[in-house]
């Protein structure tokens, strides 16, 4: 399928992949893995409805007039989509529990939402949107991997949002059935509203949350101009001025883009957590784990923790400071360590101000120091890997390594895994009670005729 795309730009080559890509050309074991992601993203979205900032995207969206298009989880209300996938988008990102791609990005958080509120409004099959959704994990990993997820980040910016837009106009042009020229066109007018900045770490502030709804908001606005005529730059991706590559980058990895598209599908390599916490403290976590089961131990008698990192995530976690709101505990791998100590699973109600406010817990984060190693540094973050080493009073050490946490493509989450996650998420939740029919939908979702039939389970 590549071979004949080679004169056109890297947009429109991406453009009429999508375009050609049909159901029966995706891998069982995609759709499979799909699934999963699915499930765990409406899990996580469920249960974030009902965080502070998800509450404020719910008044949001009933406030806007406007036609009754989509389901806004967690109401009984139906608003029009390109609001709805504002608020969804918060949802499943709400406490940092949503799937991961190593290309730093959170699908999940972005293309379900688009996928899912369009196929509603279109009376769309279960095919249909699980076609829309392969399509936009593609697109949005295949761009962050292309922009080098490393270079863009140590710039500041969140690609979750900045590689986003391409994703969610890829699902929504999926859905809407825009021809090659339409879908360039789309990925254009996506890729110039790409925006999300990391300062939301400086103080805690709810901007992360609304990065991915914000990326679903504008994949559709894209998508429906573009499919009255609205034109696009076709050179979004790599114009020298302006370009995606140039303007967020220092060193993009354009290959990566097209590379054995249609053939390797980046989206079977998403990874499922199985901790509240940013995705790059996991294997600290999984570290700490792995010590505290071949090591009989004391934590009063820990007298040192060092965290030997990359330098990636170092400037991402491992912050001086402890933590003073629910962003900075999910982003701080000294207190992941501390939790994975104390608690092992770590779970969204830890990161409550109950918990780290604790006493006990920040003596803790007090003895962890975070160091960059020149052997994390060169592999990450191909790998999201960490060392652990836990140096105790009575002089004993004790160090771990792990290239890849619990959860990742290496070590993946099973459906059983995903499904025990999510029955732990809604739990207390109006959801709880209709989960096994959720299930039962989402398992079998190439035979649900109507997506709508999903989205009413998702109601009050």
């Amino acid at each position: 399928m590549t071979q004949k795309l080679l004169k056109r730009t890297p947009t429109q080559n991406l453009a009429e992949f999508l375009c050609l890509l049909n159901y029966e050309q995706i891998p069982e074991g995609v759709i499979d893995r799909i699934k999963c992601s699915v499930l765990d993203g409406i899990a996580c979205g469920y249960f974030g409805s009902t965080s502070p900032w998800g509450e404020i995207m719910k008044e949001f969206v009933q406030e806007q007039e406007s036609r009754q298009e989509s389901t806004l989880w967690a109401t009984e209300i139906k608003a029009q989509a390109i609001n709805t996938v504002l608020a969804l988008g918060t949802f499943i990102h709400a406490y940092d529990f949503d799937d991961y791609h190593n290309a730093k990005v959170h699908p999940g958080a972005v293309v379900i939402p688009v996928a899912l509120a369009l196929a509603e409004r279109e009376g769309f099959s279960g095919k249909d949107f699980l076609l829309a959704v392969v399509c936009g994990y593609e697109t949005m990993i295949r761009v962050s991997l292309s922009v080098n997820p490393n270079s863009a980040r140590s710039k500041g910016w969140h690609l979750t949002g900045t590689c986003g837009v391409f994703g969610a106009a890829a699902a929504a042009g999926k859905i809407m059935g825009l021809n090659v020229e339409q879908m360039t066109w789309a990925l254009g007018l996506a890729g110039t509203q790409a925006s999300g900045l990391w300062a939301f770490n400086m103080d805690g502030a709810m901007s992360k949350r609304f990065h991915p709804g914000r990326a679903s908001q504008s994949g559709i606005l894209a998508v429906e101009l573009a499919k009255k005529g609205f034109s696009g730059p076709k050179h979004i991706l790599d114009a020298e001025d302006g370009g995606i590559w140039s303007a967020t980058s220092n060193s993009p990895n354009p290959e990566e883009l097209l590379c054995d598209i249609g053939e390797i599908f980046r989206c079977e390599e998403t990874n499922i957590k199985p901790h509240a916490s940013c995705a790059s403290t996991h294997s600290a976590i999984d570290a700490v784990h792995e010590i505290m089961d071949k090591q009989d131990f004391e934590i009063e008698n820990i007298e040192e923790i060092v965290i030997l990192t990359s330098e990636g995530v170092k400037t991402q976690t491992g912050f001086d400071y402890l933590p003073e709101n629910v962003l900075q505990a999910q982003m701080s791998i000294k207190y992941a360590v501390a939790l994975a100590l104390k608690y092992r699973t770590i779970l969204p109600y830890h990161m409550e101000k109950e918990y780290f406010s604790s006493s006990e817990l920040r003596e803790l984060m007090k003895k962890v120091s975070v160091k960059i190693d020149q052997e994390m540094d060169e592999i990450y973050p191909k790998h999201f890997c960490n060392k652990v080493r836990i140096h105790m009073k009575d002089g004993n050490s004790y160090e771990c390594k792990v290239l890849d946490p619990f959860g990742s493509k290496e070590r993946p989450l099973s459906w059983d895994n995903v499904v025990e996650k999510g029955r732990a998420i809604v739990s207390g939740t109006l959801l709880e009670e209709r989960f096994d029919e959720m299930l039962i939908k989402i398992n079998g979702l190439e035979n649900v005729e109507n997506i709508s039939s999903v989205s009413e389970i998702l109601k009050i």
